[in-house]
């Protein structure tokens, strides 16, 4: 099915940097199956700053009683932590180049 784990990501939107980020999610769900037990979480992120100021909604499952998978859109069932980034922070996030705790008590 679409958006599982190591498959192209369905229906995300042009131009996001972050779009790489969740690329890499998915491909590392694949490449390490112990990865979801040591998460064992799910997430929404929605994503502010995309190009013209677009937003977008990526939601990833890492837990190891369901499938994992990153898909674009709502999450299917309310995700354990939800997250709004902008584009260029979440880029930055993760690539090591912005704290996560100095960012998220800059508001």
């Amino acid at each position: 099915a679409a958006g599982r784990a190591g498959d192209a990501i369905v229906g995300t939107p042009p131009g996001f940097e972050s779009d790489a980020v969740f690329a890499r999610m998915a491909a590392n769900l694949r490449t390490q199956p112990r990865l979801p037990a040591k998460v064992e979480g799910s997430f929404g992120f929605t994503v502010t700053g995309g190009p013209g100021g677009a937003v977008a909604e990526w939601w990833v499952v890492a837990r190891s009683d369901a499938a994992p998978r990153v898909a674009v859109g709502k999450p299917a069932t309310k995700p354990d932590c939800l997250v709004t980034i902008s584009d260029a922070h979440l880029v930055a996030l993760a690539a090591g180049k912005l704290n996560g705790m100095s960012a998220y008590l800059s508001g």
